[in-house]
């Protein structure tokens, strides 16, 4: 191995070093339905091993990758694979936009965490238990009960 291999070798694994595990331990690979069922819909989104995103008539629900309906198109906006990257959060908390604001839903599409911030991620720390959102101009992290987490 050459100094520049070397170099760059070693680059890499520190970098890969520094990052948490779950963050390293689940590939983005994008799954898409069989072209029968995208039809279906005006657009899909990739398959996240749980749903895949939908659409249909502007609206956003959630699907399997049969196509099977697990939230209907009710909303203005929502996550695309939110629960690809961090397994962990076995309650699996969705981010959706209802009107104006976003909120979390679980897959029986119950509202878990109301309908108040202007904007909100999936639950991605390293464990899947918190979740940046923006309320009245004010950026914080959430816990799975929609309680403020101290930083």
């Amino acid at each position: 191995m050459n100094k520049k291999t070397a170099a760059l070798f070693s680059a890499a694994f520190l970098a890969a070093a520094a990052l948490p595990a779950a963050a390293i331990a689940m590939p983005s690979i994008c799954v898409k339905p069989d072209p029968d069922v995208a039809a279906r819909f005006d657009g899909v989104g990739c398959y996240d091993n749980v749903v895949m995103l939908i659409q249909k008539n502007g609206l956003y629900g959630y699907a399997e990758l049969d196509g099977k309906i697990i939230i209907p198109p009710q909303y203005q906006d929502a996550a695309d694979k939110p629960a690809e990257r961090f397994p962990r959060n076995r309650e699996l908390l969705i981010p959706v936009k209802k009107g104006k604001l976003w909120g979390y839903i679980d897959l029986s599409g119950k509202t878990r965490i109301p309908f108040r911030y202007q904007e909100a991620e999936p639950f991605i720390d390293q464990y899947g238990t918190s979740a940046r959102v923006r309320q009245n101009g004010r950026d914080f992290s959430i816990d799975l009960k929609g309680r403020e987490v101290k930083q």
